[in-house]
């Protein structure tokens, strides 16, 4: 049996140029990464203030249970 695998002359020439593929690649990337995002920035910055408050209130909290401890 004789070996098919190609040589390298023997191989297909690619046809597209590099732009054209970076351009898919960066596409490609560009398109999964939208999976990820919120869709509404708004409410994305809504939720971020949340947290906020509660870390804000959580720190509170924190140090008048320390207060308390303290005077105990």
């Amino acid at each position: 049996m004789g070996d098919t695998a190609r040589t390298r002359d023997e191989a297909e020439p690619v046809t597209c140029t590099f732009p054209e593929t970076l351009f898919g690649v960066l596409h490609a990337d560009i398109t999964t990464l939208k999976q990820y995002l919120p869709k509404d920035i708004k409410g994305l910055t809504k939720d971020m203030n949340e947290l906020g408050d509660r870390v804000d209130n959580l720190e509170r909290t924190s140090e008048t249970q320390e207060e308390e401890l303290d005077r105990d």
